[in-house]
């Protein structure tokens, strides 16, 4: 595919033209006078009022064409520059927020580690597997001793207070029912063990109603010698 290039006679044709116009302009901008021409005095832009673009601007064709070519790179400058500045206030702000976020996480994770230190200084020590050991061997109901309760003949020695009328049905009843578990070496079966539980028990309910008529050593050593009686059932004889 060909260009077509204009001829030269073109060139020169246009060329005396622009230089026609540029002429004209300038020359619409003087006054002829009887000493020659002169140019016209400039009176600010519109209506002499100082709002003109400066010196010249807006007096002719030339100078208002100049003058709006540089108003529009002045305000496409403004507007790179309100663009960059718009830009940096962004980038500030971005930066900002994150650091805030930054701060905030930071006192988040400090107050959860203070909160987590204080319920840990509240906490108890574990209690170590020894002394819980200790604790329920200490808690565990004692075994009667051979003078209390003789493991071979299944003699029971009864303390004083519960050698009283009101305890002697079930004093008679136990009797028989630790001698003849002496005599089977233990073997008393499911109902002599729960007649001995039942006897204990209701010793211990009869035991209650003087509670508040002998001495509370006398009291306690009654009822824990009853306790001990009914905890003997779980074992064999001798």
């Amino acid at each position: 595919m060909s260009v077509h290039v204009p001829p030269r006679w073109w060139l020169f044709v246009g060329s005396v033209g622009f230089a026609t116009v540029i002429y004209a302009t300038v020359a619409g901008a003087q006054v002829y006078s009887s000493g020659g021409y002169y140019a016209k005095p400039y009176y600010g832009g519109y209506g002499g009022y100082g709002y003109g673009y400066g010196a010249g601007i807006g007096s002719t064709a030339a100078g208002s064409y100049l003058g709006g070519m540089a108003q529009a790179i002045r305000a496409a400058g403004e507007y790179n520059l309100n663009t960059s500045a718009a830009d940096i206030n962004e980038q500030q702000a971005l930066k900002l927020d994150t650091e805030n976020q930054v701060e905030w996480t930071k006192a988040y994770i400090e107050m959860q580690n203070m909160k987590h230190a204080y319920h840990k200084e509240q906490e108890a020590p574990p209690v170590p597997p020894e002394t819980w050991a200790r604790l329920a061997h200490a808690a565990a109901t004692p075994r009667l001793t051979p003078s209390q309760l003789d493991p071979v003949t299944g003699t029971i020695n009864w303390p004083t207070m519960l050698q009283g009328p009101d305890f002697k049905n079930d004093r008679a009843l136990l009797d028989k029912l630790f001698s003849d578990r002496a005599k089977s070496r233990g073997a008393i079966g499911v109902a002599g063990f729960n007649q001995i539980r039942e006897g204990t028990d209701r010793m211990l309910d009869a035991l209650k109603a003087h509670i508040q008529q002998v001495p509370i050593r006398e009291y306690n050593l009654a009822r824990n010698f009853l306790t001990s009686l009914g905890y003997e059932a779980n074992f064999p004889a001798g």
